[in-house]
């Protein structure tokens, strides 16, 4: 599947329970709360990890294409970091 076509599948698909494959190998659950694909926007969609306490955000450039790159941070923090490029994902349950 495209990165194109992984984004638009996730935005049909929208929120719920995810696995995101990260680029290297990582692997991490997480639960999208919100999920938008938009010739605007591109791709954008947030979620979090209650085990891990982590945030998570997924975004393209304008228009869905390109690498769709995850960022994390802390339920208690501030500043993002950069996890990496998403591979593949898949909707759990």
């Amino acid at each position: 599947m495209t990165l194109d076509d992984l984004a638009v599948t996730m935005g049909k698909l929208g929120a719920g329970r995810w696995r995101l494959d990260v680029e290297g190998g990582e692997s991490i659950e997480v639960r999208l709360e919100e999920v938008d694909v938009g010739e605007e926007r591109g791709f954008h969609a947030s979620g979090r990890n209650e085990d891990l306490e982590m945030r998570y955000e997924l975004t393209t450039g304008p228009q869905p294409g390109g690498s769709i790159r995850l960022r994390q941070r802390p339920m208690a923090g501030e500043e993002w970091e950069v996890v990496g490029a998403l591979a593949d994902a898949a909707k759990l349950g």
